[in-house]
């Protein structure tokens, strides 16, 4: 499966996303996203702060705004590529 991880906000509120291969099934991201999905009027609400959405490449009903420290041990590696090859959004 091809994900899609998005920053955006910050003071200069630039749009970042990064894609990566996930070595991910069906049950792997419900259970992904159950763990680190954020709740409406969470971080989100903090002047200044980055929020962050994952979702499955191509599928905009799977974007889902998330809580980037409570990414589990498991998926760490994972996080870490995307986070290298973020790139500005045009």
């Amino acid at each position: 499966m091809k994900i899609k991880l998005t920053k955006a906000g910050g003071i200069a509120g630039k749009k970042m996303s990064a894609t990566a291969d996930a070595n991910l099934n069906a049950q792997d991201w419900d259970e992904l996203i159950d763990l680190i999905k954020r709740e409406s009027g969470g971080a989100g609400k903090k002047r200044d702060a980055f929020n962050y959405a994952l979702q499955k490449v191509n599928d905009e009903d799977s974007k889902t705004p998330i809580h980037i420290q409570q990414v589990p041990d498991k998926y760490k590696a994972l996080f870490k590529t995307l986070f290298e090859n973020m790139k500005a959004e045009k």
